[in-house]
């Protein structure tokens, strides 16, 4: 049933192009797979969500809501135990990224006991508080505020059920027979999620940069929640983000890349058959823009904007972003400590401004 009775009911999910009966999405649509990725279908949300954030465009986000719904509802009759548990059988493949005990082994999975997995509720609870926005955006309170609500249950459910006292983490996965498993990407997704009890955050924070061999590492796949993560405490680990960047982007450009890898061993991985063009690899461009310029979109088409540079990382920047309405230009350097900057952009958008000095 749907909740909120916001849209008409549909017989079936896979009314929609694309979704399947179990609410999940095709892993390629329209094509019919018989495998999917849960942690994709949920990420999917979170795109819409982010669209609507830089493009200004409602309409596409509207017409998608129905599709939304008939997937968080589906979602909603799977919770036991106060979190989403991953579904079982062979046609599902329980992806987080390409890392020990995270790439949900293609070809052998297929779950016959009940697990948990703070991956998959993680971005659970970020597409909730997305589809929320999204609701919002559509003047739909009622069912904007049913998926808050849902997304905060989970939330709490996540920080009590996942850590671990021994480790001062959070584990990976619980249920029946499932051995300590500890990634800095579970992590970084708690706290992209704000599952993470505030008292906890920052020594975490802290463990994301550790090479003590004590969590699987993150790849360049989702390096993104740990890069947001960390600088949730931007001026403490804004270097660090920034130079595991210069490293790890940059070796593709000694070895020649003209695009972004899938993995950090090009074309020399998965036998010889590794993607030398995978969009999820392009994430450098988003923290240039995002912390060393500092603009950010607080509303759609970047209406109302933030600028808050990131002065710990470099002495000067420069930059264009391209928004709906024309372009944002910034330009800010750093001399003694001090911050100066200049801004301008198309009429009818507002900056908010740090605590910067500003130049005329």
């Amino acid at each position: 049933m749907l909740r909120g009775g916001i849209y008409k009911p549909r017989t079936s999910p896979h009314d929609f192009q694309g979704l399947r009966e179990d609410g999940q999405l095709e892993l390629c649509a329209p094509a019919r797979i018989p495998i999917t990725i849960p942690s994709f279908s949920l990420a999917w949300i979170l795109e819409l969500d982010d669209h609507l954030l830089y493009s200004g465009r409602l309409e596409p986000a509207r017409r998608a809501l129905p599709r939304v719904q008939a997937m968080l509802d589906v979602h909603r009759t799977c919770w036991k135990d106060g979190l989403l548990v991953s579904p079982r059988g062979a046609p599902y493949w329980h992806f987080y990224e390409w890392a020990d005990g995270l790439d949900g082994q293609l070809g052998k999975h297929g779950l016959t006991t009940d697990r948990w997995d703070a991956p998959l509720n993680a971005f659970y609870v970020l597409a909730l508080d997305a589809a929320a926005r999204l609701f919002q955006s559509v003047g739909e309170e009622r069912q904007a505020s049913a998926y808050a609500s849902d997304a905060q249950a989970i939330r709490q459910a996540i920080g009590e059920r996942f850590w671990d006292d021994r480790e001062q983490a959070f584990r990976t996965y619980i249920g029946p027979g499932c051995a300590p498993h500890f990634a800095k990407l579970t992590q970084a997704l708690i706290l992209c999620a704000g599952a993470c009890p505030a008292e906890r955050a920052s020594p975490l924070r802290r463990r994301l940069t550790e090479q003590d061999g004590r969590m699987v590492e993150t790849t360049l796949s989702h390096s993104f929640y740990a890069f947001e993560a960390l600088l949730q405490e931007p001026e403490l680990y804004g270097s660090y983000v920034f130079g595991k960047i210069e490293r790890d982007w940059g070796s593709m450009l000694y070895r020649g890349a003209t695009s972004f890898w899938e993995t950090i061993k090009g074309a020399d991985d998965f036998a010889k058959a590794g993607s030398l063009c995978h969009g999820w690899s392009a994430i450098p461009v988003y923290f240039y823009q995002t912390y060393l310029l500092g603009v950010k979109p607080l509303e759609p088409g970047f209406r109302r904007f933030s600028l808050t540079p990131l002065g710990s990382v470099l002495d000067k920047a420069s930059g264009t972003i391209p928004t709906p309405h024309g372009a944002i230009e910034v330009s800010w350097h750093k001399e003694q400590g001090a911050v100066s900057c200049q801004v301008t952009h198309p009429d009818g958008l507002v900056c908010q401004r740090d605590s910067i000095n500003w130049e005329s």
